[in-house]
Parts: C-alpha cells; structure tokens; sequence
C-alpha cells in the first residue's frame, strides 16, 4: 500500500491529534524512565544524596598507594624506638647476625629481609629479650612455638634466666642459652625461617606468613574463615584485601574480630614489619642518611600522630592568626566558613571560630557524607580553627596541654563522638582510609576525634563543589519561599 493511502487510512481511526500525544507520552515514559534508573537495585534507588555525597575518593588510589600509605604510618615508630639503646643499636646488633639470617633464609626459601624485619619488631637484635608473656630470645618464640620447631626450652628457664641478668657472667650465658634454646642466636634464627616458611606454605602468601607470625596460625584461620565467608570476588585473597576491606558495615564479624578481639594491634602487624624492612634496607644503603631520619623522627612526644604534626606544621612556623584577619581571609578564599546545615550533614557545637583551610573543609565534608551515606548520620564539630589568643587562653585553662596545635594553621579538626559505638567505629574507619592514604592524621583523645590534615590540596575542590551545591540548595528555598 502507498504511504499517502496508508496514512488516510490511519486518519480515519487516529485523528492528528491523538497520534501527536502518544508520540509525547512515549517520549516522556522514556526519560522518566531513564531517570529513575531502571537497572538500580530497590536500595540503591532509596539514597538520594547531593552530588557530592560520594564514597568515592577524590583521587584515584590502587592497592599499592594503599600498602605504601600505611607502611609509611609507622615510620615514625620504627624510627622513634626507645629501647635496647635506639635504632642504630639495634640495627647493629643484627648487623652480627647478618651471615645467620641470609643462610636460614635461603634454607627454608624464605625472604632474608622478612627475617630481619620481624627480628628488629621483636627484639632490636637482643638475644636475651623477653617479653612479659614468656616470649623469648631474639625471635622473641613463645616456649610452645619453641618446642614446636625444636628447640629445647627447659621447664625451669626462668629461674636461670634471672640469674643471668643478675650476674651477666659468660658462664651463665652459656647456660642459659643450653638450657633454653631460643636464646641461641643461630638456633633461634634458623627455627624462626622454618615457621615463616611453614606459615608461607600453610597460607600460600609471605603478608599472611608475616601475620600470622604475630597473631599465631588458629588466629589468622579465624580471620580469613571470617572474610571468605563476605568475600565476592573470585580473586585471591591477601592480607591487604582484607585490613583494607573489612569495614564495619561491609564486614561487620570480620571487622571485630580483627580489630577489637584481637589485641595488641594484630591487623598492623604485617605493615609494621614492612616499615623496619624499610629501614633496614635503609640502614645498609646509607648510615648517615638513616641517621638523620632518626633524628627528624626523635620526637620527645611518644605519639605517632604528634610526630607527623609536627613534620606538616613545624612549631617554628606557627602562625599567630587574629580573629578580623581569619575573617578577612575567608571572603577572599582563604579560609573555608564551616556553616551548620542538616543539607552538608555538618552541626557546629560551641564552635568559636567556624574556619578551616579549604583542604581541611573539604575532608570535613568528604567524612560527613561518608557516614551519611553509609549509616545516615553526619557530624558534629566541636573546634576548628584557632586563633593564637585561644589557644593560649585553653592552655591557661588547663584544656590544652600546649601552645602548639594543628588548629593554628586551620588544619585542625575535632569532632564529637557519637553515643553509639557502631557508629564511633565506623567513622575511626573513615579516619584510618585516609590516614593510610597520607591524607591526615587522627587519635582519639578524651571527648573528641582529633584530626590534623596533610599540607595538600587534594579535597579543595571538593570542599569548592559542598559550598557552591549548600549556596543552590539555599537560593532555591528562597525562591520556594517568596511565592
């Protein structure tokens, strides 16, 4: 049939008009459609957000940038050491044993400066160290562990043990090391090789041997049977894979059981390792620059966090800002002005300067959506900026215990804890992502979260997107509320 007789024909039964709306309603059921997304999963359709509500990080990370970050966070650890005489004592001291450790190592097939990393964790090369839960020697083997790899340790050690270090006769060194062999040097080395390597074999990879060296084999089962069990993806697992992904909310049991039931910080164990094979490998290569690391990292102050503080923002630098030129900076972009608003998930508790840098607003804001996203709650800061006459008037006051602080510099941030401890857990995970991505440093401290970011510009623009979005939310009530 000819196109001119087909649509006369149509004519008779649609007239123009009828045709024209289904061609427009079909149009509209397509973009509505489009919009609502069709593939979405029921969930995902339910959380609506700002744009800038993300959990996406600003800049793009792989794993690696992820190991290398929180191997870095112990540097300050690993350098800052003050038993068994400091860092370049203990490194010495296994300089003595260097010939022992390679060929145990290429005995059993393990990694030599695997070895010398755990060795420098343990015991800084003291043949004689011992740990109040009777681990002992250089490899530090608690008497089970011992006997499991066949070393003598004697019923009585103890006994002869304190002897020794009462006397320190080379006699009584002799016996000692006779009567319980993990202080034999050359003993203790070669049966420490052959539990790396049985732990390498039992558990295929040398992060899960390291763990596991710590926390003991039935632990790290408990942990990886935890893990496969949420695990999603057909990929190996690895020990990275699962301190970086076990989250409260997406690992809840593993999460636990990682960080709360075992103690003495079992999950950072592997990472710490790695950050004395680090500077072992920096010790050989060049003393004097070893040296001096030592000495930028030899902070009096015993906490990692501080260490760092005072790398970013050295007290010789520190600003004493007044309150009318915090303010005039900020209307030239300076300074951020954090404003309260349910919309950026953000409360203000007695806050007397609500200022922070651009970069500091914007990780403010990066964490508020974070914990809005995943547990519906955002949050509330309790300091931000300080000008210099309130930070000496909180030290008067005995509420600060110095007149140095990241707040001067606007890169201070503390937040109020919640009343749940789901929901305090969840923001320490926040906290540590970005600790180990280099971008701040956090501890909890009395009634507060505190945090002190990195001298980088990586959140600005964020931090630009939150306000300009806050600014386009507020203009549109106003004109909502006009008419």
């Amino acid at each position: 049939m000819p196109l001119s007789k087909l649509r006369k024909h149509f004519a008779q039964f649609w007239p123009h008009e009828v045709v024209i709306a289904i061609f427009l309603l079909a149009i509209l059921m397509v973009i509505t459609f489009r919009d609502k997304g069709c593939n979405q999963s029921p969930r995902e359709q339910k959380v609506i957000l700002p744009r800038y509500f993300t959990s996406d990080y600003p800049v793009k990370f792989s794993k690696e940038n992820l190991i290398a970050g929180a191997i870095k966070t112990y540097d300050p650890i690993i350098f800052n050491v003050k038993r068994n005489g400091g860092p370049q004592a203990m490194m010495e001291r296994i300089d003595q044993y260097d010939l022992a450790i390679n060929a145990a190592a290429n005995k059993h097939g393990v990694d030599a400066l695997t070895l010398k990393g755990i060795i420098y964790l343990e015991s800084g090369g003291d043949i004689y160290a011992l740990s109040g839960s009777s681990c002992a020697g250089i490899a530090q083997f608690s008497p089970s562990t011992a006997r499991g790899y066949g070393l003598k340790v004697a019923g009585n050690w103890y006994r002869f043990y304190l002897r020794f270090k009462k006397s320190g006769a080379d006699k009584d060194a002799i016996t000692l090391s006779r009567i319980d062999e993990r202080f034999d040097p050359i003993k203790a080395i070669g049966a420490q090789a052959a539990y790396i390597a049985s732990l390498q074999q039992k558990y295929g990879e040398v992060d899960f041997a390291v763990a596991g060296y710590h926390m003991g084999g039935s632990n790290l089962s408990n942990v990886i049977r935890e893990y496969r069990a949420g695990w999603q993806s057909p990929e190996k697992i690895t020990w990275e894979d699962i301190v970086f992904d076990a989250s409260p909310s997406k690992h809840p049991k593993t999460h636990r059981l990682l960080f709360h039931e075992l103690e003495d910080y079992s999950w950072s164990y592997y990472f710490r390792v790695r950050s004395a094979m680090k500077a072992r490998s920096l010790w050989k290569m060049d003393k004097a620059v070893f040296a001096q690391k030592v000495e930028q990292l030899n902070n009096p102050i015993r906490r990692t966090q501080l260490v760092t503080e005072t790398i970013w923002y050295p007290e010789e630098k520190m600003p004493q800002y007044t309150m009318a030129q915090v303010e005039r900076w900020a209307q030239s972009g300076l300074f951020a002005k954090i404003e309260p608003s349910d919309f950026l998930n953000i409360q203000l508790n007695k806050v007397s300067a609500p200022y922070l840098s651009q970069n500091a607003a914007g990780v403010l804001y990066h964490l508020a959506g974070q914990m809005r996203q995943v547990t519906g709650h955002g949050i509330t800061v309790n300091s931000a900026l300080r000008t210099y006459e309130k930070q000496i008037q909180l030290v008067r006051q005995g509420l600060s215990p110095s007149v140095y602080s990241s707040h001067l510099w606007g890169e201070g941030i503390d937040i109020d804890p919640y009343n749940s401890d789901k929901l305090n857990d969840q923001l320490s995970w926040f906290l540590d992502q970005l600790k180990w991505r280099g971008d701040i440093v956090w501890y909890r401290e009395g009634n507060h979260f505190h945090i002190t970011v990195a001298p980088n510009e990586k959140f600005v623009t964020l931090a630009s997107r939150a306000i300009l979005n806050l600014h386009v939310k507020q203009a549109e009530e106003s004109r909502f509320a006009s008419k």
